[in-house]
């Protein structure tokens, strides 16, 4: 490591450790900073997309309604959103995603759990099943937290590095799973210590030519895995997790105030099926902050880092923009558009309710982005690219805080797109 990046990463230390220390004191001394409490707007005064549909084909709500069933006891609400949507990496999709958020115990002293599920086709040919939890237990004694996919996919990769044009552009097509476990248990108030398991698996890796479906040799994956002495066409990351997280957020779909930290420590080893070993350290802080008593202006703060400590990384397995547990980080550039060893991510975002019955509002965001690849001299920092964008937000389910997001977002070099969601994206 030489003294300049090793002068860059202290001042990025002291900034970080910084940051969390403001952070800590804004959540800890906000107006608004009882947590696990029921919203202080009654819901009879809200208005989401489920009572728009129940106005316009005058139906009564029944409990039998497939967009809300609601179970007193338990508290359970599901958002399900069939239909056609678009992202740049998938171009049209047709699918179905569902979100379903439930209380393990009394609100009052337990945060709310959640489920996202999607299933979905593309033009592309991509076939994905994903589903992300977030299960909290009655009062909140364990965090169980989950991320599972089985995608039949096709993405272009770029290169390694931020620096890379668009010109480099190749087409991969390849078959991923993950299976991705964490339980941790609460050791105060809102701090958890626990381990994990994380499997990523990528088989029938090929580089084609889109035009004429032409195989492109040599190529991005295949040089690099030449040069690390990994198999270019199949690889598999098994390792252990130790995890970190402190976590005081009012609800886990769509934040009002609250703080996140996550420190997380990975550990791929060939004597658990890794292709190679290695080891990464990941953090992230997601901060949410409301500027009045109705938490109609909320502003979110998420910053993301990830560095490999030692070893031989797969190349699919390393650092890459929307591959994070949401697809979220990077809006403004398609998935995959950059890929490194090490990441860094900052975004910003306004949240505004624009109408008194918060069915409607705006999300304006800004975001920005540095990968390295040391081995060719590309250091973080080197290359930023940022991005900028709005959205609308829908109330679709009021008890939840369900919105559906239509983002538009614009990088540099023309890059843009239209991002959709069924909660907030982080």
């Amino acid at each position: 490591m030489t003294k300049v990046i090793q002068a860059k990463m202290i001042l990025f230390l002291k900034i970080f450790f910084c940051t969390i220390s403001f952070l800590i004191f804004i959540s800890n001394n906000s107006s608004a900073q009882e947590i696990f409490t029921t919203p202080p707007v009654p819901y009879k005064d809200q208005y989401d997309v489920k009572d728009w549909l129940k106005d316009i084909f005058g139906k009564k709500k029944k409990s039998t309604d497939t967009a809300s069933i609601i179970i007193p006891s338990q508290k359970l609400i599901v958002s399900v959103l069939p239909g056609i949507a678009y992202n740049p990496a998938t171009s049209v999709l047709v699918g179905v995603a569902a979100n379903a958020s439930w209380y393990y115990g009394d609100p009052s002293n337990t945060i709310n759990s959640s489920v996202y599920v999607g299933v979905s086709y593309t033009l592309k040919n991509q076939l994905k099943v994903s589903l992300q939890s977030n299960i909290f237990t009655d009062r909140n004694g364990w965090l169980l937290a989950g991320d599972y996919r089985f995608w039949k996919y096709v993405q272009d990769t770029y290169g390694l590095g931020t620096g890379t044009p668009d010109s480099n552009a190749q087409n991969m097509d390849f078959d991923f799973i993950r299976f991705n476990q964490n339980a941790l248990k609460k050791i105060s108030k809102y701090f958890y210590l626990g381990i994990g398991y994380d499997l990523e698996y990528y088989t029938k890796i090929t580089t084609i030519n889109s035009d004429n479906d032409s195989l492109i040799y040599p190529n991005f994956n295949n040089t690099y895995s030449r040069e690390n002495g990994l198999d270019s066409t199949n690889y598999l990351s098994s390792g252990f997790m130790a995890t970190a997280y402190y976590d005081s957020r009012d609800n886990t779909i769509n934040p009002y105030k609250g703080l996140v930290l996550t420190v997380q420590y990975r550990n791929f080893n060939e004597f658990l099926g890794s292709s190679s070993n290695f080891q990464t350290i990941n953090y992230q802080i997601k901060s949410y902050h409301s500027f009045n008593k109705k938490d109609t202006y909320i502003l979110a703060l998420w910053f993301l880092g990830s560095n490999v400590i030692n070893g031989r990384v797969p190349y699919m397995s390393l650092n890459s923009n929307g591959w994070d547990k949401y697809n979220a980080t990077g809006r403004g550039y398609v998935q995959g558009r950059f890929r490194g060893r090490d990441i860094m991510y900052l975004e910003i975002e306004n949240r505004i309710t624009i109408t008194k019955n918060r069915f409607f509002g705006l999300a304006i965001f800004g975001n920005a982005e540095t990968l390295s690849y040391p081995e060719d001299g590309v250091s973080l920092f080197d290359y930023i690219k940022p991005a900028a964008g709005i959205g609308l937000r829908f109330l679709f389910d009021k008890y939840s805080r369900t919105n559906i997001c239509i983002d538009f977002a614009h990088g540099v070099d023309g890059s843009s797109g239209v991002w959709l969601n069924i909660g907030e994206f982080f």
